[in-house]
Order: C-alpha cells, then structure tokens, then sequence
C-alpha cells in the first residue's frame, strides 16, 4: 500500500482547493471569512457538490444583505465588519432552533420536515425574520467551477436551516466565539483537537465526516501545528469515495473507525503526512467518481 501517491494528490487539494481561495491570516483576522471557511465545510452533506454550492451561497447571500457585509477592501473594512456583527447580536433572539424542535413536537411531527406543515408559516416564519429569509426564493449570483449563474433558490432543507441558526447562535453568545475559525484553530493548536472535535459535533447536522473535514482543512491551512497521535482519527473523514479508495489499498474493514486505523497506520509507517493523504484520498475518489457518472 504505497500512499506517497495519495500525498502527492493531497497537496494538489491544497493548492486548488485551499490556498487559492483561503488565506490563514485573513481567516485569523475577519469573522465573516472565518464564517464562510466553516459553513464551505458543513454545508456538505452526501448530495451533489453543485446543490451543496448554491444553499451555500444562498445562506451567505441572505446574511450577507440582512447584515450590510462589505467584502471589498478598504480602509475602514474591519470597523465596517464590526458593525456588521453588532447588527447579527441585534438578532440574537432569533436564532435559537428550538423554535422549529418545539413546532414539531407540539404538532408531533416526527422525522417529517416542519417547512411542510400547514402552520409552520403562520407559527414559526412571519414570526422569525432569519428563518423567512432563508426559506423564500430569492434569486442570487452562483459561481461554480468555471462559470457564473443566476438562479432562484431557497432552503428547503430543515438541517440546512438549523445548521445556520445553531452557527449564528454560536458566533453571537460571545465576543470570543465571533470569529469561528480562529475560535477552533485555536483549541486545535493548543492541542485540544478533541475537545474541538466534540464541539463541532454539537452543530446540527455536524458529525464525524464534517467535524474531521473542518478540522483536517484548518491543520492543512497551518502545516506547523502539531497533532498528538491519538488524535489523527479526528482529521481523517471517510465518505464513501475514500472508503471506496481505502478498499482498493486493502483496508477491506467494513467500519469507519476500523478504516482510519488502517489508513492512519500506514502513513505513519511510510512517514506521510495524515491529513494530506486524507485530502488526497477525497480527491482522487472524487475524481473517479466523476469520471464513472460522465
């Protein structure tokens, strides 16, 4: 099982995928790319990376309009910024995904979507104007690999929905939860990997895949921090493509934890750097993945 080649791949995803469009120190230093940098890596969710793209920019769009964002530079962007975030603070009350938990027990919805029931308009959107914002069309700009489109689109996804009002909830409960990549790639570099990857999972709709995606990127966006041993399972997410690349390097184990394992001791025995191979793995099975629906 020679993964040097996997390395290799995993430091083209960072050449494409992440130094071309996500700079450490501007992550560091404005909230709002803090913001976009984590919901680019929980807005996937096992559908088409074309779909995942547009309701990201949807929920980015809606904020960026409801808040007055200004993403262009100028003198005075990071007192611009902070205004910005004094707005979102103002709405603190509404984002709390109670409100549509409660809506569905009381009308014992179960696992059914609350965004179809009859009532839900009158009880939970004319009454929280984030949630309005985030399920009426709205028609916005979508840049998508080579070439730009406009589109009419909403969320309709109750997960989505509740991702965005638990992460709003998150940045606003304290000054020092603003900006949400520095907030974890500090716990990260303070060797409380763990601890971060619990916390991540607290997100609705977050879970082993997505916390070790999030993670795995904030580690390949700052090489030199170091990462305790035990800790390599937490920034190696498996999906199915890299399952499906693993099976063919010999990890024929049928559990995800069972595959990191085998996967995180082979790098370590070819002197490769996990998160790297991690990435490399995505790319590749994604590749193949494409190459077999083309």
């Amino acid at each position: 099982m020679n993964l040097k080649i996997y390395e290799q791949a995993g430091e083209q995803y960072c050449r494409q995928n992440l130094l071309n469009e996500w700079h450490n120190d501007i992550l560091e230093r404005n909230w709002w790319e803090g913001l976009k940098f984590f919901f680019s890596r929980t807005f996937p969710r096992g559908r088409r990376e074309e779909l995942t793209n547009e309701y990201y920019s949807f929920a980015l769009e809606v904020l960026k309009e409801r808040y007055e964002i200004v993403e262009r530079n100028c003198s005075n962007l990071f007192d611009l910024l902070d205004e910005a975030y004094e707005r979102l603070i103002q709405d603190k009350k509404y984002f709390d995904k109670k409100q549509i938990r409660n809506f569905k027990r009381a009308k014992k919805i179960g696992n059914r979507s609350s965004l179809k029931h009859p009532d839900f308009r009158e009880e939970i959107i004319e009454k929280n104007p984030i949630i309005k914002l985030l399920v009426e069309k709205k028609e916005i700009e979508i840049k998508w690999e080579e070439r730009k489109y406009r589109k009419k689109i909403y969320l309709g996804n109750e997960m989505d929905i509740m991702l965005v009002l638990d992460t709003l909830s998150f940045i606003s409960s304290s000054p020092q939860n603003k900006n949400i990549y520095l907030y974890f790639k500090q716990m990260i570099e303070n060797n409380r990997c763990q601890e971060a990857y619990n916390e991540l999972n607290k997100f609705y709709g977050v879970s082993d895949k997505l916390a070790t995606f999030f993670i795995r990127d904030v580690l390949l966006l700052n090489p030199d921090m170091e990462l305790k041993l035990e800790d390599y399972k937490i920034v190696f997410p498996i999906d199915t493509w890299v399952a499906k690349e693993a099976k063919k390097l010999g990890c024929d184990e049928e559990n995800i934890p069972a595959i990191k394992e085998c996967l995180i001791k082979r790098c370590l025995e070819q002197q490769l750097y996990p998160p790297k191979v991690a990435a490399g793995l995505w790319k590749k099975g994604y590749r193949a993945n494409k190459s077999c629906l083309s």
